[in-house]
């Protein structure tokens, strides 16, 4: 969805998650418990994504 957190974050449709703060991100059940336990709204992570079958990282803050 354009102007999403997400995309402002400098995520894109298609990316995988990897990692998040270098542990990884498992299943997509899995990832959104950690963002729950780990990060309070505002908070900022580490995101290591595959994209275009490259490794990217991107620093964001989340949002709610």
């Amino acid at each position: 969805r354009p102007g999403c957190p997400l995309e402002r974050a400098g995520l894109r449709v298609g990316d995988a998650f990897l990692s998040v703060d270098r542990k990884a991100a498992g299943t997509p059940e899995e990832l959104r418990r950690a963002l729950r336990k780990r990060f309070a709204i505002g908070g900022v992570g580490l995101f290591t994504v595959q994209r275009d079958g490259k490794k990217a990282t991107i620093r964001a803050a989340l949002s709610e």
